[in-house]
């Protein structure tokens, strides 16, 4: 998957640290479009190579840019008991 480098004046230029990358909510006219079978499978390569690219660019850059979902997870993993959830009860 061919994304924009993250070195251009384009992404450089914008102070974002988070990138909330997912999937479109086929609602509506977008529900009748045929995905195709593997639509789920091609998600997960795109995600999964954009979070390469980030840990690449992260590693070179020195600057920091994360996947705000795949960091969540990661945290849930990493410090267990730790989810940073307000109890309601």
């Amino acid at each position: 998957m061919k994304f924009p480098a993250f070195g251009s004046k384009t992404t450089s230029s914008y102070p974002i640290r988070s990138v909330y990358l997912r999937p479109i909510n086929h609602q509506g006219f977008a529900r009748k479009l045929d995905q195709g079978e593997n639509a789920l499978a091609r998600w997960n390569e795109l995600q999964a190579d954009f979070i390469d690219l980030l840990i690449d660019r992260n590693h070179r850059s020195g600057r920091f840019m994360e996947e705000y979902y795949f960091s969540q997870c990661l945290k849930r993993v990493l410090h267990f008991g730790d989810d940073t959830r307000v109890t309601l009860l």
